[in-house]
């Protein structure tokens, strides 16, 4: 999993999130060395219709 310091996640944010979505992988943005979020891809189903459950 990628870490991103938050001051480069906030000056590269579309770019970083379409990278995600690109490749899959989840980002974890950190601030002062501790994690804060996490940037994770939606998984969209191709049938268009909710799974049950």
């Amino acid at each position: 999993m990628k870490t991103v310091l938050i001051s480069d996640f906030k000056a590269k944010c579309i770019a970083m999130l379409k990278q995600v979505q690109k490749s899959g992988e989840p980002l974890t943005v950190t601030l002062r060395g501790r994690p804060i979020a996490r940037v994770e891809p939606v998984v969209q189903h191709k049938s268009g219709k909710r799974p049950l459950g």
